[in-house]
């Protein structure tokens, strides 16, 4: 199997949740950067028009549009932690939930 990325869950202070994430009142919306509409400046600016249309004026929101091989990092640490939440393995959602936020800190480090 090939790993996309290399996130550490160890538990030391370098790996405990970031003061700086903004998780209260703040979207992240996803897209892939591949499809042809994805790239087209017009259709983005579609989408953030339309978000900034329906979401409600106290949400804050980043729009990452993200390679093919960032997204599969993403959906694979993404479902792990969707199926530990369904059986309710509080341990396991929490080291993915730091895992999917580094992913996300990291996105605003090279791609807002």
């Amino acid at each position: 199997m090939i790993s996309f990325s290399e996130i550490s869950a160890a538990n030391n202070k370098l790996n405990k949740y970031p003061n700086d994430f903004k998780y209260s009142n703040h979207l992240t919306f996803i897209f892939p950067d591949w499809p042809y509409r994805f790239q087209n400046n017009e259709f983005k600016a579609l989408i953030e028009e339309r978000i900034n249309e329906f979401i409600p004026a106290h949400l804050t929101y980043n729009l990452f549009y993200l390679t093919f091989e960032k997204i599969g990092a993403f959906e694979n640490i993404y479902f792990k932690w969707l199926n530990y939440r369904f059986l309710g393995d509080l341990e396991k959602v929490e080291i993915e939930s730091l895992q999917l936020i580094q992913l996300i800190m990291s996105y605003q480090t090279y791609d807002s």
